[in-house]
């Protein structure tokens, strides 16, 4: 677990800043979009690595050494990268109808306002549909996708049949809530919240401390949800008694 969880705290930084120098260059001359096109694919190609290897090696339960697991796993990701295509445009239907929902809340408020017989708030409505949305974004998706991304990482296209998916542990529905509140939301917000520091060097720690402390939170929750969706099971020992003749 040691290696995996270094490996990640590696990869996903190398990965944050390969992003960050991306999205800095240019595109005035040719040499820079065929720069920008490569060097993002080469990112994409390494992200989804990383993963879907993850999600291997947990289902392997968790073997000492991280390149067996890897070097099949590279072989599965156009089927792991379905997976994330999936997930995004799955992703972005919610934040879709998240932004165009005001006017029908806002005919169902008059609706309501009509049939009850009491006033209705447009912006009420809309919070109640904005919060329905919220949780299948951050509470019912992945608990459904993480499985999936498990299974298609260790049996390729036959994931999305229902081959090899994971059994679901005990509660796993509440463990997979905390655990993406955790690894996700919690971080941003520990991003967001800005304490009133006085000075410029006082506000540079501040953030330094909340976004090392964000990205440690991160990778945990991350670890532990990938454990969690490849069925949970612990590493194998060798047993610590011997059987008696």
């Amino acid at each position: 677990m040691k290696r995996l969880a270094l490996l990640h705290f590696a990869g996903n930084a190398a990965l944050i800043a390969l992003i960050y120098g991306w999205l800095g260059i240019g595109d005035a001359a040719a040499w820079q979009l065929i720069a920008t096109a490569v060097l993002g694919l080469l990112i994409l190609i390494a992200g989804l690595w990383l993963h879907a290897g993850s999600f291997v090696w947990f289902r392997e339960q968790q073997p000492s050494a991280l390149a067996p697991v890897f070097r099949p796993a590279l072989r599965r990701l156009p089927a792991f990268a379905a997976v994330g295509l999936l997930a995004l445009l799955a992703y972005w239907l919610l934040f879709w109808l998240d932004a165009r929902a005001y006017p029908p809340a806002a005919s169902l408020a008059s609706w309501l306002t009509f049939h009850l017989r009491k006033p209705v708030p447009p912006v009420r409505t809309y919070e109640a549909f904005h919060a329905i949305l919220w949780a299948v974004r951050w509470l019912i998706l992945p608990a459904f996708l993480l499985p999936l991304a498990s299974a298609v990482s260790v049996h390729s296209w036959m994931g999305f049949r229902g081959v090899g998916w994971p059994a679901w542990p005990r509660f796993y529905w509440l463990k997979c809530i905390g655990l993406t509140l955790a690894a996700f939301y919690l971080p941003a917000k520990l991003i967001q919240w800005v304490p009133a520091f006085p000075g410029i060097r006082a506000q540079t720690a501040s953030l330094t401390v909340r976004f090392l402390a964000a990205y440690l939170l991160f990778l945990a929750g991350w670890l532990a949800l990938l454990f969690l969706s490849s069925g949970g099971r612990p590493r194998v020992t060798q047993p610590s008694t011997a059987a008696l003749p």
